[in-house]
């Protein structure tokens, strides 16, 4: 990936959040880069998951450029669970070696999971889009940003 990428082509939501990475917490620019990726990957299986592309669609085609705040707010625990399922037994461990086997080591996946909970912590205390707290009364929820 050429330095910066990421700022052409990734969508403002995570535009914005990789921005703050780089700049206000000083995270190196392949630290930046690795999120991109890292999150790029995540909403892309999202994406194929939730059937919002054909299923017969690779993985790395599938556009992220139509991200938005409700996509990233529908994303669940479950969700998570499901796409760390996906890496430690169906990931190819290198994307371009066909016989490289499948499943991410453990220190990947930590990662992969550091870049996501990042991710959602700057939309809830940083960029405040996301609630922190929720409280359920009968079937609705409501949001307390305490």
């Amino acid at each position: 990936m050429e330095r910066n990428e990421y700022k052409l082509d990734a969508p403002k939501l995570l535009r914005d959040f990789l921005v703050y990475h780089e700049t206000i917490q000083g995270h190196s620019k392949k630290t930046v880069d690795e999120y991109y990726l890292d999150l790029r990957n995540f909403f892309r299986y999202i994406k194929l998951e939730r059937n919002l592309v054909p299923r017969t669609t690779e993985l790395e085609q599938i556009p992220i450029d139509d991200l938005d705040l409700e996509l990233a707010r529908s994303v669940t625990l479950s969700d998570v669970y499901s796409y760390m399922s996906y890496l430690s037994r169906d990931r190819a461990k290198h994307a371009n070696s066909p016989s490289s086997g499948f499943g991410l080591e453990p220190s990947a996946r930590a990662r992969k999971i550091a870049a996501i909970r990042s991710f959602y912590k700057y939309l809830s205390s940083k960029a405040k889009t996301l609630c922190r707290t929720w409280t359920h009364h009968g079937s609705k929820k409501h949001c307390h940003d305490t």
